[in-house]
């Protein structure tokens, strides 16, 4: 510790010479390693400042104090002044060095402020799991008052930025508990303006973690609250910054959930208090600005709606918005225009916004935002609406192709959080390759979606789950070499509001199509997916049943056409199975349950497998198989705890009898299966039969939905002591995606538990905050979910069917796709009803590669036989030529 403190100060010597009147740094270091040798010589210990003042070692005080206790002060500044031209690594040295001094000196403050900033510095650098050990060790050694909060706060953002959400919201609400009293109760923090600043960024973590958990509504609903109490707070603190703080934060999280209506109306309130904004007309321009876009979006789902939008844009940019704020405010302008079919206007406005990004450009090309992509998207859409010759299209694809890849690069540099956004979740992003798709389409007809096809991938790539995994963005002979041999197919969904694109992909080529908007297909979806969970249990009469099945098939039907044009669904029908991607945008689509030409339920033709996203897909065939000792854990009969039925008080234990262990695992070796069932359906034991390597876990149990977070749990026994990967945490009994992630994840995860594959609907960031995502990113290859209720005796059937296609060797896909067909063809027009939104997501034609003894050595034997037969007739036929031959003769 000495060494690293000295060599630290050795570095540090100018600053530290120059802060002590011309001194060496190496002569107080020099003089600090005397005064700590003679003091450890004493046998006092610890050898601080402190130690020896106490032992009178007056003489060295002045040394040890110098050398240790200047090191801290001087690192920090350094660091701070050097800013993110030091790597990581090198802050990591000099942290590491002055925080030696600090605890030589004893200095506690010192040590909470060096352990805060090297938190940040790894946050900042990518490395969330060192950075949340970091605040951990400190949080456990204990934390200087003054910096509590701050690295309190830091400590709740790394867990939920690491997708540990659930942990993020209990600690988060111990917090904010204990700065309910003011400042005499929990942390020291002064003055009753700090306590407010605190208590507002603990309220915009708060919504920031409901976000992630999947509620938006709730999330906006506790930004109304918190601004009520912000609003207040400010008034009788008189700091008008405070409000206009408050006041902006929740008008970005009204827009962060989608809720235009809600932005809207926030603005318009913020905009009657007259007075206070005459005073500061930049805080007004930039409410009007959000005003507008508010309105510009409600205008788009509502054309007959009055035109507000242009006016307050206009007025935004004429009080003054700066450079940023005012390109996007021009190119809200010409969009707007464009929504109207003002061909000229538009034109012009999007000249106008052209001008200013390029002079943005030339002078600073590295400052130009992601959302500059958006000008040559306008520019390429507004000449195909006026019908421009194709050399002049040719001549927007390299100004659209330099946007879209400044927009990549700045998502690609950004740090890769479990809980994270994708690159897709934002609309002007999503609109810029739409204009792309259309822009090659347009210039060639077959060969456009080829050429439009890296860009796309490369846009893939900066999901959340495939920038977890690090799946770079494949070509497309890489696509099609992984994931495309001949007879199968690629759906690729790429989202848009106004329209989205479809590309069909095959071995042979591809084929494009453009469909409604994301606004006119998930309403559609929605209304499907609550017939079916509200009439499940409605149609035992025949009437019932028929009115039940009519409608679903109605729905289904509209869903289709919308989904599938006649091209799209023709090449669809040629296809002997199926990959999906991006369908995540219109949320639970009952793909498999659509109707295609003549057949009545897609998934009954042929096996489907959603993939999260296309990279992700062809990375996830480039991981290497791994051997196992386990074909199957198979655990059920849980026994819900107080956690689970606290949520849920109605659950009982499903029961897991000997005769269904048998129809499920009966299929395999013996010595190759682990039942964990009652009081072993743990989360340690499972923990402990995973680690020893399987190809299938099959979990039949309850789903468990904590409705105020989003949280989407698996029920199984409590266990004693602490759960496996979360050290600080009691085993509840309840299997959270974030201890997902923890485990040794098998080949294929079968989750036969209601509503198991829901999650957080992410605009084309499909499987970040699920439970199939974390299953993914803990190494599984593949998922088997239900995104809706299944019934026990449903579920037994068609987990015996996937078993009993698992052990011959079927894909996961086409084990599902036979579930469906002798579970649901029993009575093929309630399928839906009784499987459910059910769906295999990941690698699901690739087959798990499951040992069976059950129905394997039947089917050898039924082959052996069939040898016989052949072999007994071959010699039977040789007789009688053998005899016809002799007769002849």
């Amino acid at each position: 510790m000495e060494a690293a403190a000295i060599a630290g100060a050795e570095l540090a010597a100018p600053e530290l010479a120059r802060v002590h009147g011309g001194v060496p740094a190496n002569v107080w270091i020099e003089r600090a390693a005397a005064a700590r040798a003679a003091l450890t010589a004493t046998g006092v210990a610890p050898p601080t400042v402190a130690a020896a003042e106490a032992a009178d070692f007056s003489e060295h005080v002045t040394a040890l104090h110098y050398a240790c206790y200047t090191l801290p002060r001087v690192t920090l500044r350094i660091l701070r002044g050097l800013g993110t031209d030091l790597d990581v690594d090198e802050r990591g040295v000099w942290i590491a060095r002055a925080r030696a001094a600090a605890e030589l000196l004893g200095d506690a403050r010192e040590l909470s402020t060096l352990d805060y900033e090297w938190v940040r510095s790894l946050r900042r650098a990518d490395r969330g799991s060192e950075a949340l050990e970091v605040s951990e060790r400190a949080r456990t050694a204990g934390i200087h008052p003054e910096l509590e909060p701050y690295l309190t706060l830091a400590h709740v953002d790394l867990l939920r930025r690491l997708g540990r959400l659930r942990e993020a919201r209990d600690a988060l609400a111990g917090f904010e508990a204990s700065l309910v009293a003011g400042p005499d109760v929990g942390p020291d923090v002064g003055a009753d303006a700090q306590l407010d600043a605190l208590r507002s960024r603990a309220s915009g973590m708060r919504a920031h973690v409901l976000l992630d958990m999947g509620l938006p509504d709730l999330a906006f609903a506790g930004i109304r609250t918190e601004l009520d109490r912000a609003e207040a707070l400010a008034r009788s603190l008189d700091n008008d910054e405070r409000l206009v703080a408050a006041r902006i934060y929740a008008l970005k999280h009204a827009q962060a959930v989608g809720d235009a209506a809600g932005t809207a109306e926030l603005a318009r309130r913020f905009l009657g208090d007259e007075d206070f904004y005459v005073r500061r007309p930049s805080e007004r321009a930039y409410l009007l600005f959000l005003l507008g876009r508010a309105e510009r979006r409600l205008e788009q789902l509502d054309p007959a709606r009055p035109r507000a939008a242009e006016a307050r844009l206009e007025e935004a940019l004429e009080v003054g918005l700066d450079r940023g704020v005012a390109l996007t405010a021009r190119i809200e302008l010409a969009r707007l225009a464009l929504l109207h079919d003002d061909l000229g206007l538009a034109t012009a406005r999007i000249a106008v916004a052209r001008e200013r990004l390029d002079a943005w450009t030339r002078e600073d090309k590295s400052g130009v935002p992601p959302e500059a992509a958006e000008v040559p998207a306008l520019e390429a859409r507004i000449a195909l609406a006026r019908g421009a010759p194709v050399a002049e299209l040719r001549e927007r694809v390299a100004p659209l192709a330099a946007g879209i890849e400044v927009m990549i690069e700045r998502w690609a540099r950004e740090p890769r959080w479990s809980a994270g956004s994708g690159l897709l979740v934002y609309r002007g992003r999503r609109a810029s390759l739409g204009a792309w798709i259309r822009l090659h389409v347009a210039i060639d007809s077959v060969a456009g979606v080829e050429a439009a096809l890296p860009l796309l991938l490369r846009a893939q790539a900066q999901t959340t789950l495939a920038r977890a995994l690090d799946a770079a963005a494949p070509s497309a002979g890489d696509v099609r070499g992984a994931l495309l041999p001949r007879g199968r197919g690629l759906l690729f969904f790429v989202p848009g509001d106004g329209a989205t694109h479809v590309l069909a992909l095959d071995h042979e080529g591809s084929r494009h199509a453009v469909l409604a908007g994301v606004d006119t297909i998930a309403p559609q979806v929605g209304a499907y997916r609550a017939h079916v969970e509200g009439a499940r249990g409605a149609i035992d009469g025949v009437e019932e049943r028929d009115a039940a099945v009519a409608v679903e098939r109605e729905l289904a039907g509209r869903i289709s056409r919308e989904l599938l044009p006649p091209g799209i669904a023709e090449r669809l029908q040629g296809w002997s199975s199926v990959w999906v991607a991006g369908l995540d945008l219109y949320g639970a689509v009952p793909f498999e349950w659509l109707p295609v030409g003549e057949e009545r339920f897609l998934g009954f033709e042929r096996p489907v497998a959603h993939l999260p996203s296309i990279p992700l897909g062809v990375e996830l065939t480039r991981s290497a198989a791994v051997d196992t000792e386990l074909d199957l854990v198979l655990i059920g009969d849980a026994r819900p705890g107080p956690r689970a039925l606290g949520q849920a008080p109605q659950l009982a234990p499903l029961p897991l009898p000997q005769g269904v262990i048998e129809r499920i695992a009966g299929v395999y070796s013996a010595e190759r299966v682990r039942v964990l069932a009652g009081p072993d359906a743990s989360l340690r034991a499972l923990a402990g039969a995973l680690d020893a390597g399987t190809r299938t876990l099959h979990l039949l149990v309850h789903g468990l939905h904590v409705g105020d977070s989003g949280d989407v749990g698996l029920v199984l026994t409590p266990g004693l002591g602490q759960a496996p990967g979360a050290t600080d945490e009691p085993d509840d009994g309840v299997l959270w995606r974030e201890r997902v992630r923890t485990l040794a994840a098998p080949r294929l995860a079968v989750l036969m538990a209601c509503r198991s594959g829901a999650g957080r609907r992410r605009h084309g960031d499909a499987g970040s905050t699920d439970m199939t995502g974390a299953w993914i990113q803990a190494g599984a290859r593949a998922v088997i979910v239900t995104r809706a209720e299944i019934g026990y005796r449903t579920a037994v059937e068609a987990s015996s069917v996937l078993h009993r296609r698992l052990a011959r060797g079927d894909a996961p896909a086409e084990a599902l796709r036979r579930a469906f067909v002798e579970v649901g063809g029993k009575d093929d027009e309630l399928a839906p009803f009784r499987l459910g939104i059910m769906r295999v997501v990941g690698l699901g034609h690739e087959a798990p590669d499951a040992r069976g003894v059950g129905v394997m050595p039947r089917v050898a034997l039924g082959v052996l036989g069939v040898l016989g037969v052949l072999a007994a007739a071959a010699l039977a036929w040789s007789l009688r030529r053998s005899r016809r031959r002799d007769h002849a003769s």
